[in-house]
């Protein structure tokens, strides 16, 4: 249960095997983009780990977009530069869950 309500404890966004394939194939899409726009990177170590990211930080890791001072929020440290794109994806895909949440209401 990674996406949670800090306040009532209930999951905001639960992501089945499939949504995480899902996820992770467009984070690796997104990737891409960026390394390409950035005229730099190693596109190979972040697309093999963009699995683990999407399954972290949308399923394992607990934390909460809309508190993201929670004190009881799981922090999350990547030991390797290289794959740094995977973790600001991972973060962007979390924020986004609020947005997409509030688009697909409004309509």
């Amino acid at each position: 249960m990674a996406l949670r309500n800090s306040t009532t404890g209930e999951a905001r966004r639960p992501y089945s095997i499939g949504e995480l394939k899902d996820a992770a194939n467009l984070m690796r899409g997104y990737d891409l983009v960026a390394l390409h726009a950035a005229g730099s990177g190693h596109a190979g170590g972040t697309l093999s780990i963009m699995d683990i990211a999407a399954a972290l930080y949308l399923r394992v890791a607990n934390h909460d977009p809309e508190n993201p001072t929670w004190q009881d929020r799981d922090r999350i440290i990547w030991s390797t530069g290289h794959k740094a794109p995977s973790l600001y994806l991972g973060m962007a895909f979390v924020v986004s869950v609020r947005w997409r949440t509030w688009c697909c209401c409004a309509n």
